[in-house]
């Protein structure tokens, strides 16, 4: 990002992340924000 940010040649830049979906969709939810509580109520 910083050779872009000087370098005149470069017409796009695409910055990419990747996140543990699979621990989202389980049991604790984004940044562990699901409480046992919200989670049984969810797959009621």
């Amino acid at each position: 990002m910083n050779a872009v940010a000087v370098d005149k040649r470069v017409k796009a830049v695409v910055a990419s992340a990747t996140y543990d979906m699979t621990r989202v969709m389980s049991k604790e939810g984004y940044n562990d924000s699901v409480t046992l509580e919200q989670r049984t109520q969810t797959l009621e």
